[in-house]
């Protein structure tokens, strides 16, 4: 059976009369069909860039899939995420001003110590880079993509779990060097990374999140 990737075109006139007009379809599947549609976003080059869960429907044994469509619906490239991504789920997808796209994984069940990755893609589909910050006290990094800085680089905010050190984090988006990072213990147990959200503006980052008890 083929999942399929829809994406709707509009047709935006200057009167309130513009309706949609087309709908295009680009099929995906094969030996390991779609199970899941997790993220869609339009690419600044055109078309959309989209990521699929595929296979077992179970976080441990899932791939990720990253496709890219153009304005017509005709598929230009797919990619799988790296091996040491593939377990969980994405957090975020994020495209850069120059086009990479920036996928934000998380694995939710630690069962081989990996808790995420940055996993960054070319505009044409080849991996670019992969990253994730090291841990402050050992205890796994749970972080968020909290979107860009003025010059496309790559903002992170996230905490070691349960000890309550919260991390800010500037990624290069060109290569996936950390360019710098600050740390900031203190909060106990340390905040709960889905009731943590970020955003930034003209260069900060503001974050808010809740200390669970």
């Amino acid at each position: 059976m083929l999942a399929r990737l829809a994406l709707a075109a509009l047709l935006v006139a200057p009167t309130a009369s513009a309706q949609l007009s087309v709908t295009l379809t680009t099929p995906l599947g094969g030996a390991q069909p779609v199970t899941e549609a997790l993220f869609v976003e339009p690419h600044p080059g055109g078309g959309a860039v989209a990521c699929f869960r595929t296979g077992a429907s179970d976080a441990d044994d899932a791939d990720l899939v990253v496709v890219r469509v153009d304005r017509a619906g005709a598929e230009l490239w797919r990619n799988s995420v790296p091996t040491s991504s593939r377990r969980g789920s994405v957090d975020s997808l994020t495209i850069t001003p120059a086009g990479r796209i920036v996928l934000n994984t998380q694995d939710d069940n630690v069962v081989d110590g990996h808790i995420g990755e940055l996993v960054c893609f070319e505009p044409h589909g080849t991996t670019a880079w992969t990253a994730w910050p090291a841990p402050v006290s050992g205890t796994p990094f749970r972080g968020r993509v909290a979107g860009l800085s003025p010059s496309g680089d790559v903002f992170l905010i996230g905490s070691n779990a349960g000890q309550g050190v919260v991390s800010a984090l500037l990624y290069d988006s060109n290569t996936g060097a950390e360019l710098w990072r600050t740390d900031l213990p203190g909060y106990s147990p340390g905040p709960n990374l889905s009731f943590l959200k970020a955003r930034t503006n003209d260069g900060r980052m503001f974050a808010a999140f809740w200390i669970g008890v």
